[in-house]
């Protein structure tokens, strides 16, 4: 984004009445197969607290790049996970951050009632074991670089291929649908 954004302001495109927007689909990240069979492979234990503060470490990156870079833009968070338990560390976390949430009823319906208690103003912190764990690992540490990866890694990493099957399947189903009436 930010090379793309420096070539246009230099071929003189008046950003000012755009509006980015970085999609970060964190729940499909941190399941990656890359990331599971690395940990195993380097004898890293990655508990269900240490993938979803990995998932916020990556989303806080990107919120502090683009304050950084001072482009238009607004990171939106999706594909966010319950858990570790019946919590919601991603929303809990994430809530602390200036950028966009999709919910579905049930993580709404939790983060509406979080909004209302104290906790939803702490300061946003990563457990030092968290992220000491994380930066063992080159996929980890590559996710958390703003240039740790290419687009071709990225289009070839077992999250976009998740993304690509399900969202092809859905729009199977809704052509079946609308093909029916």
């Amino acid at each position: 984004m930010k090379r793309g954004y420096e070539k246009g302001k230099a071929r003189g495109i008046d950003y000012s009445a755009w509006r980015a927007v970085i999609t970060m689909m964190l729940g499909r990240w941190e399941a990656s197969t890359e990331l599971t069979e690395e940990a195993k492979a380097r004898g890293v234990t990655l508990e269900e607290a240490d993938l979803r503060f990995f998932g916020i470490l990556m989303a806080k990156r990107a919120v502090d790049a683009v304050e950084v870079l001072g482009a238009p833009a607004k990171v939106l968070v999706c594909s966010t996970r319950k858990g570790p338990g019946h919590a919601y560390l991603h929303l809990e976390e994430l809530a602390k951050l200036p950028l966009v949430i999709t919910m579905n009823p049930e993580a709404l319906e939790w983060g509406m009632t979080f909004l209302r208690e104290e906790r939803a103003r702490a300061p946003f912190a990563v457990p030092r074991a968290t992220e000491e764990k994380l930066h063992k690992l080159d996929f980890a540490r590559r996710s958390l670089e703003f240039d740790g990866f290419t687009m071709e890694d990225i289009a070839a990493s077992s999250a976009q291929t998740h993304n690509l099957r399900e969202f092809s399947q859905a729009m199977e189903r809704i052509e079946k649908i609308l093909s029916a009436q």
